[in-house]
């Protein structure tokens, strides 16, 4: 199938799709001359691009899952394999979460501050 096919197949956009191709995360595409040509694997790839994307997997994540994923082939990939990139993204987001709230506290103090020195020199 074309690009759009399979973008569409997939969910995600046709430059998307032509991103994720030119990163490498979809390996070797057949080409019909100068078109590329997805087989259905490409899209089930192209599927569990998305997916993790919309987790907020970076590209090397992805990569690693894709990896994970052609290696077991047909099978599905070791559960404690999976795990791993599962708990890694789940340290990173747990340690943005932590930022966050640093940053929002020091946001915060300097709104009291604001406000006190609004209340201070009055209207």
């Amino acid at each position: 199938m074309r690009i759009g096919q399979a973008a569409a197949a997939s969910g995600l956009s046709v430059k998307a799709v032509r991103h994720y191709d030119s990163v490498g995360l979809l390996g070797a595409l057949k080409r019909a001359g100068a078109y590329r040509d997805f087989s259905a694997s490409d899209v089930d790839n192209l599927k569990i691009v998305a997916r993790c994307r919309g987790l907020g997997f970076t590209l090397p994540e992805v990569k690693r899952v894709l990896d994970l994923v052609s290696s077991t082939a047909p099978e599905c990939p070791p559960a404690e394999a999976m795990l791993a990139v599962v708990d890694g993204k789940l340290d990173s987001i747990r340690k943005q979460i932590r930022t966050l709230r640093e940053l929002e506290q020091n946001v915060a103090k300097v709104k009291r501050y604001i406000e006190a020195r609004g209340a201070e020199s009055g209207p």
